[in-house]
């Protein structure tokens, strides 16, 4: 029988402390692009630091991998300059995927939140977006597009925005910790990426 595996990246405590300096006036660039790549990494810009947000992934099964971001310092090229916003709060986007075997052998995928990870999947959670919100509840979302694997895409349009946070769990930074409860109780094993 096969050991079914739920698996969770979440942001470290550091990478929490880096987004929670990214208040006020923030400018998010592209770094530089090779001639016809999609765009892998955003730069956060403030007056007091530079973080960027990069995918990564990993394999949890033959042909199942997902998606997370890694927050870091940002020491390198400013590329093009997408967006600008005022920001009071920085929220994680969270998303779970599965691979459930049904009844008579079919095997379906999932994507949703993680009260929909039906109990015995093959699962993992991540952090596949960024939301920036400011005073006036104006939104920017720096997301993980799923057209095209391991790209970023930024946006202020709302009804992308809640169309995609539809099937996503959304906390503000400092509480997840806090969520990884929620995942260790739908048995996940988690991990700080």
């Amino acid at each position: 029988m096969a050991i079914l595996m739920k698996k969770a990246n979440l942001l470290s405590d550091q990478q929490v402390h880096l987004l929670n300096g990214m208040e006020g006036r923030v400018d998010v660039y592209f770094t530089p692009l090779v001639p016809g790549a999609f765009p892998s990494e955003v730069v956060f810009v403030n007056n007091a630091s530079r973080i960027s947000a990069s995918l990564d992934y990993e394999d949890l099964d033959f042909k199942f991998e997902y998606f997370f971001f890694q927050i870091r310092p940002f020491y390198g090229e400013l590329g093009k300059k997408v967006e600008s916003t005022e920001v009071k709060v920085v929220r994680c986007i969270l998303r779970c995927e599965w691979k459930h075997k049904e009844q008579g052998g079919k095997v379906t995928f999932g994507r949703g939140k993680v009260e929909d990870v039906p109990d015995n999947a093959m699962a993992c959670c991540s952090d596949v977006g960024l939301l920036m919100v400011s005073a006036d509840g104006s939104r920017v979302l720096i997301y993980s597009d799923d057209n095209f694997p391991l790209s970023v895409g930024v946006t202020k349009e709302d009804d992308f925005i809640n169309g995609y946070l539809n099937s996503c769990d959304v906390i503000d930074v400092d509480h997840v910790s806090e969520f990884s409860k929620n995942l260790f109780d739908k048995g996940f094993n988690v991990d700080y990426v």
